[in-house]
């Protein structure tokens, strides 16, 4: 091998490395938000809005970006979902709506939700109390997922679906989701 070839593959070596380290530093650095659905007492969300008297549970997405850029939450897209029904901002009175910054930076979250009475109301718990049955646990629950949409378009979801009782009103995730 001669100089030249020894030259040009090292050069071509070296392009290929920086191709890949910008595209490893491009793919690091995107937009990241984790979401967690969780229920939580009204007092505990920090929320004053609606009265310091309210003794009501909330159901609650806690919303935290693990990025390395700051992203900005649509407020207008969050919504609780299960398989037919959704929850968005519209249909009900939200908690800590307006405690959701401009933009979420690095290693911040927030957390908003909705009160577990219209969250129940809403996903139709009412129309399942007739299966209430403490033998067969799965015919006291639903699935459910949080989500949310950045201002550029790119939406986020809890991942990893959130099995809801409704027999017991708690939350848990989903170990295996047939939907």
């Amino acid at each position: 091998m001669d100089w030249v070839v020894i030259g040009a593959l090292t050069g071509l070596l070296l392009l290929l490395g920086g191709m890949i380290k910008f595209f490893l530093n491009r793919w690091d650095k995107r937009a990241k938000l984790v979401i967690q659905l969780f229920k939580t007492d009204y007092e505990s969300t920090g929320d004053t809005s609606f009265g310091s008297d309210q003794l009501e549970s909330v159901i609650c997405m806690r919303i935290v970006n693990v990025g390395t850029r700051p992203v900005v939450i649509e407020r207008e897209s969050l919504k609780f979902g299960s398989k037919d029904k959704l929850i968005d901002i519209h249909k009900t009175d939200w908690v800590g709506i307006d405690k959701i910054p401009s933009a979420i930076e690095p290693g911040k979250g927030v957390v908003v939700g909705v009160f577990q009475d219209a969250f129940e109301k809403l996903f139709g718990v009412v129309n399942y109390v007739s299966f209430m049955n403490t033998e067969d646990y799965e015919k006291c629950t639903i699935h459910v997922f949080g989500e949310a949409t950045d201002v550029a378009g790119k939406r986020f979801s809890s991942g990893q679906k959130y099995q809801y009782s409704f027999y017991v009103s708690e939350f848990w995730p989903a170990q295996h989701v047939g939907s």
